[in-house]
């Protein structure tokens, strides 16, 4: 193929300014039909950035629940220190424990008195006692609410009445439940929900290009008689998609991101735990905000792609 000339390529850098300049006028030209196009777009834009923050919201609670939930090994009073440590190491390598931690039959006290400090019964009740009635208990965190059941599975093996008086699992059964099928729910149904506003945006600039393409089927036909390529005709369509897009998307973000930072470090001191996805957002905003706007231009322009690929025959 022969290297291009300083002439085509100054004819091609012509042609392009032509289509952006085409696109931008089509936009202009048709200001009210545009000014709707957008205002939809950005409704969807922003409706699913809110589905998105609420699953975030749901994640942060999620992890807060999570980390309050837990299973806890029961030890027998005579356990030996290394055979509780022994149990503890065994206990790490089961898959999908993420922590292991050892309460001992003091510290298991001390808990309890904290909890009952307004109970004049309890308290009265533990000074009558000669000696310590809790026992040394493992507390076991798993990676997700999906994998107690299986880390409980195998503790029951463990159990031996001597040295492992028994498992609590039963007791948080329902809890966990419930937890594992919130957590499957948010992430589901926050992806789903995300999937159908965009659908939404793309028939929305999908249907304005259509729009667009009939009522200038004659001017496009004028076009190829005077010798158009057909990149020239299609490139202002694509411009005006782009147009939309980027448009919803720098006002979704003036709504979306003031909202984001008020709200992350009211929610995080709400539920007394941190996020790892509002860390990333704080710390990489720009990143952050050049992804929205990639979004809205894809969604703008293959919309208007599939509207050209569909009803501007050239």
């Amino acid at each position: 193929m022969a290297p291009k000339t300083p002439k085509d390529q100054k004819v091609e850098y012509f042609q392009l300014r032509r289509v952006l300049r085409s696109g931008l006028q089509n936009y202009w030209r048709n200001i009210g039909l545009s000014v709707a196009t957008t205002f939809v777009t950005t409704l969807t834009l922003v409706a699913a950035s809110l589905i998105l923050l609420l699953n975030i919201l749901t994640g942060v609670a999620l992890q807060s629940v999570e980390s309050k939930v837990d299973i806890s090994v029961y030890f027998d009073p005579l356990a030996s220190d290394e055979q509780v440590a022994g149990a503890q190491a065994e206990i790490r390598n089961i898959e999908g424990v993420s922590g292991v931690s050892i309460v001992s039959r003091e510290e298991a006290l001390e808990r309890f008195r904290q909890a009952h400090v307004d109970n004049p019964l309890i308290n009265a009740s533990l000074g009558e006692l000669d000696d310590n009635p809790l026992q040394t208990t493992l507390v076991i965190h798993a990676d997700n609410p999906q994998a107690y059941a299986t880390i409980n599975d195998q503790l029951i093996g463990m159990v031996d009445g001597q040295v492992i008086d028994r498992v609590n699992y039963d007791d948080n059964r329902d809890s966990i439940e419930r937890l594992s099928r919130l957590s499957i729910w948010a992430k589901t149904g926050g992806a789903a929900v995300g999937a159908i506003l965009a659908g939404i945006a793309v028939l929305v600039v999908f249907n304005t290009v259509r729009l667009t393409i009939h009522s200038r089927r004659e001017e496009v036909a004028i076009m190829k008689l005077v010798g158009a390529t057909n990149g020239f005709v299609r490139g202002p369509f694509l411009i005006e998609g782009f147009l939309y897009g980027f448009a919803a998307s720098l006002i979704t973000i003036a709504i979306i991101q003031p909202l984001l930072l008020w709200i992350a470090p009211k929610v995080e001191s709400f539920f007394g735990t941190s996020s790892q996805v509002f860390s990333f957002i704080q710390e990489n905003l720009a990143l952050v905000i050049a992804g929205e706007i990639l979004v809205g231009v894809v969604l703008g322009v293959l919309s208007s792609y599939l509207a050209v690929h569909r009803y501007l025959k050239v």
